[in-house]
């Protein structure tokens, strides 16, 4: 082989390869900023997710509470109802004084190992018994 194909050879050989490098880097760099936009994409995701799980959290403790509220208005009236019942008061005093009934079973739901609710029932019940008897 002559020396200008030689030349040629070692030349064309270099330029191959150093093509083939910037091809190599430009593949390596796009590698990376794909992987980036995935991590950011996968951090977007788990925000939402987090954000939508806090909603429906605070979905469920609207909804606790709404409910807790709901049970504690008609054990109220129950009890008004109990104490209009077996008491002949007016309606309005029956409600005070259920309010006031209520906040002294919820005092003692808090050290007895029951709940106001279930105190107001146990009243309820009792109540019934000694009307019918």
């Amino acid at each position: 082989m002559s020396d200008n194909e030689t030349t040629y050879v070692v030349k064309t050989k270099y330029e191959a390869e150093d093509h083939s490098s910037r091809e190599l880097r430009g593949i390596r760099e796009e590698a990376e900023r794909t992987a980036d936009a995935v991590e950011k994409l996968k951090e977007g995701l788990r925000m939402t997710a987090e954000i939508i799980g806090l909603r429906e959290i605070v979905a469920k403790v609207g909804e606790t509470f709404v409910g807790f509220n709901a049970k504690v208005e008609q054990t109220k009236i129950r009890l008004s109802t109990m104490i209009g019942a077996n008491w002949k008061s007016t309606w309005r005093q029956a409600t005070d004084a259920a309010g006031e009934m209520y906040e002294q079973l919820d005092k003692f739901a808090e050290k007895a190992p029951t709940s106001a609710e279930e105190m107001a029932q146990f009243g309820q019940t009792v109540s019934a018994s000694v009307i019918m008897a």
